[in-house]
């Protein structure tokens, strides 16, 4: 799956594929990084969703 961050500024914001260079030189100048990895999201999405299918009818 696929790397992202996202980069901002005050003008703009994009959304790149990730590249650590670009990212730790972006935070040496004081601008925020955001990763967005969605081999991660996918996992946590699967647990959390695989954790209610284990609940039954139970409110949780």
């Amino acid at each position: 799956m696929k790397r992202f961050m996202l980069l901002l500024d005050l003008k703009r914001r994009c959304l790149v594929n990730f590249d650590s260079g670009l990212a730790l030189e972006r935070i040496n100048q004081g601008l925020p990084v955001v990763p967005l990895w969605s081999d991660r999201i996918h996992q946590r999405l699967r647990d959390n969703l695989s954790s209610f299918a284990t609940t039954g009818d139970r409110i949780v």
